[in-house]
């Protein structure tokens, strides 16, 4: 299902969710694909086509995949297959979460903020 639009800093995003599930699917800047899971409110996984996608150091509970693909298929799989490694290896919890998406995506960006500001540049 649709979940809507954003722009930020001039990038168009567009978020589609899976029906009762926390799983989202992300298109920016029109050609960038990224599939998120969210675990609970602090553990999540994102797997994208772009490496562009780590530019910033990852906030304590994030996993990031990146595969190089033109193809939504296969990066759903992907994503699925790491899921299931999170689950079966770190014991990360089942989806079941309450939360709103865009609660989360603020309360992560402002985790990040402080990740970044903590890093030592000398």
């Amino acid at each position: 299902m649709f979940y809507g639009a954003f722009e930020y800093e001039n990038i168009p995003l567009l978020i589609w969710q899976q029906s009762k599930t926390q799983r989202y699917f992300g298109v920016h800047n029109y050609q960038i694909a990224e599939f998120m899971t969210l675990f609970t409110e602090n553990v999540s996984l994102t797997s994208s086509n772009n490496l562009d996608s780590f530019l910033f150091p990852l906030a304590q509970g994030s996993f990031f995949q990146q595969l190089t693909t033109d193809s939504l298929a296969e990066l759903w799989q992907y994503h699925l297959d790491g899921e299931t490694f999170l689950q079966d290896e770190y014991g990360v919890p089942a989806l079941n979460i309450p939360y709103d998406i865009e609660q989360i995506i603020a309360s992560r960006t402002i985790e990040l903020g402080k990740t970044i500001a903590s890093i030592s540049l000398y």
